[in-house]
């Protein structure tokens, strides 16, 4: 089992809040490890990561178009890929949405991940803990 801290934000409606944060990585198509910092999102079907995220992996983001849908019924344009993911030193491969936009935020979301780990969000603690599923 692995944990991860909540991390202090400025809410500009609520103040000081605890977001769940989670330190993961993505390997680029030349193998390197590239740092994911992301919220971890429930509500979220797929991980994303903002185009420059993309573009520093080297995808092509002209593949595998589609559209996504978020508060407030806004829609980003994506480009979605399987790539190799490592959380708490288990690499495992999963499907990440890049937006063809910069200003979206990073998200862990379910796809491929929430059957990978049974978490716990311990907000009263400030920590989530990943457990290897089995």
């Amino acid at each position: 089992m692995h944990e991860f801290d909540y991390r202090e934000e400025e809410s500009r409606i609520f103040g000081k809040v605890l977001r769940p944060v989670i330190a993961a990585e993505v390997k680029s198509d030349k193998g390197e490890w590239q740092p994911f910092i992301a919220y971890i999102d429930s509500g979220a079907d797929i991980s994303i990561a903002p185009r420059s995220f993309g573009e520093a992996l080297k995808l092509d983001l002209s593949q595998s178009l589609s559209e996504i849908k978020g508060v407030g019924d806004a829609r980003v344009q994506i480009s979605i890929h399987k790539v190799h993911m490592k959380i708490n030193e288990k690499e495992i491969k999963v499907r990440l949405a890049i937006a063809l936009i910069e200003k979206i935020p990073y998200l862990l979301g379910r796809a491929d991940i929430f059957n990978s780990y049974a978490i716990n969000f311990r907000e009263k603690l400030g920590k989530i803990f990943f457990a290897e599923e089995k």
